[in-house]
Order: C-alpha cells, then sequence, then structure tokens
C-alpha cells in the first residue's frame, strides 16, 4: 500500500497486488461513499484517489498521540467512528461475499475531512472470499499479529474453515486496545457503561 499526497487536499492509496481482492475492496469502498464525492477508482483497480487533508495509518496516529498526549489513545468520538467506519465498510463487502479476517494497527488507514477522521482497511492480503457462510484458510498466516478471533487463533491445519462474521471480534478488540490500550480484561467496558460506544461494543 503506498500513500501518495497528489496536492493540498488530493491523495491516492495504490495497491502493490493486482487482482480480484482489489477489485472487491475499491469497488466496495466507493459504494459505501465512506471516501465521500470526488472519490474515483482507476480501470484496473490499482489504485484510489480521494479528497482528505490528511492520510495516515491507525498505528502512526497513535504514535502522534502518545507522544503529544503522553497516552495512545482514541478519544470516545474517534472510537465511535472507527466502529462505525470499518462496520461500514465490512456490510459493503459482505455484499460481494468477502470479509476481512482481522485487523491490525498498521492495516487501518485514517483519513481526516472536515475535522472527522474515517478509517478503512485498505490492505487485500487480510481479504477472504465467502462461501456458505465460511471463509477459508489454504496458506499460513501470522498468528500473533493484530486482534485474531479465538476461533482462528484455534485452527490447526490447512486448509481450514471460520466463520464469516470472527472479523467481529478483530474489530472489538481493536477498539478496546485504542480507548483503553488493553484487550485483556473486558471489564474495562464499565468505563463507559451505558453510552453509545458501550452499546455498539456489545453488538459485536
Amino acid at each position: 500500500m503506498i500513500i501518495t499526497k497528489k496536492s493540498k487536499y488530493l491523495y491516492s492509496i495504490e495497491l502493490k497486488e493486482n487482482d480480484i481482492k482489489n477489485e472487491k475492496l475499491l469497488r466496495s469502498l466507493l459504494q459505501s461513499k465512506l471516501l465521500g464525492p470526488g472519490t474515483t477508482i482507476t480501470p484496473n483497480f490499482k489504485k484510489i484517489n480521494f479528497n482528505s487533508s490528511r492520510v495516515l495509518t491507525l498505528q502512526t496516529l497513535l504514535l502522534e498521540y502518545e507522544k503529544e498526549r503522553k497516552i495512545a489513545k482514541l478519544d470516545y468520538n474517534e472510537a465511535e467512528q472507527l466502529i462505525q467506519s470499518l462496520t461500514e465498510q465490512l456490510t459493503h463487502l459482505n455484499k460481494e461475499n468477502y470479509t476481512f479476517f482481522n485487523f491490525t494497527l498498521e492495516n487501518i488507514v485514517v483519513i481526516e475531512k472536515n475535522n472527522k477522521k474515517i478509517f478503512v482497511c485498505l490492505d487485500p492480503n487480510y481479504l477472504m472470499e465467502i462461501k456458505n457462510k465460511q471463509i477459508t484458510f489454504t496458506e499460513p498466516f501470522k498468528m500473533k499479529e493484530g486482534f485474531l478471533s479465538p476461533e482462528i487463533k484455534n485452527l490447526k491445519e490447512l486448509p481450514s474453515k471460520a466463520h464469516y462474521q470472527c472479523i467481529l471480534y478483530s474489530l472489538k478488540h481493536l477498539v478496546l486496545f485504542c480507548i483503553f490500550s488493553d484487550i485483556s480484561d473486558e471489564r474495562k467496558m464499565e468505563q463507559i457503561k451505558y453510552t453509545n460506544l458501550y452499546w455498539k461494543l456489545l453488538q459485536l
């Protein structure tokens, strides 16, 4: 993934691979309208162009916050937008019969527009086709990376199948990490009990 600033408010992201996953990823993102008016994709489905004031990875954003605020956390509104953006992206990917199997701090791109942050995953290496509500693993993958669901972590052989909604576990624990810097104790959710963010996390 190559992020390029083409002008003051115009960015492009180029995907390294060039296959059906690129097409499904970029087409579904365009249909979601998450990136707003003026968003275009190239005919070969290798590059997406969009308007933004700044683009960076989630990992870079958290490192910036650590330097500025002495703590690497998203605020409440940003965490809500993280859930909303990625849920919307997953909804449109599912319509194409595709989903992600994991989220990491490195594969989430933060797109800033009008004092608002939009979070999307633009890494086709984490994209998998859905067949009969399942995804099939045929190649080795990194078990300790990101926020893998227990179902996927417990796979013992290849090929193996997992439910396509395993990604919701990954999303939930990504958000918990971004607001609490810890995913080992879900009791920390009590700190945001009865908020919209709390109920959204319970639904994942």
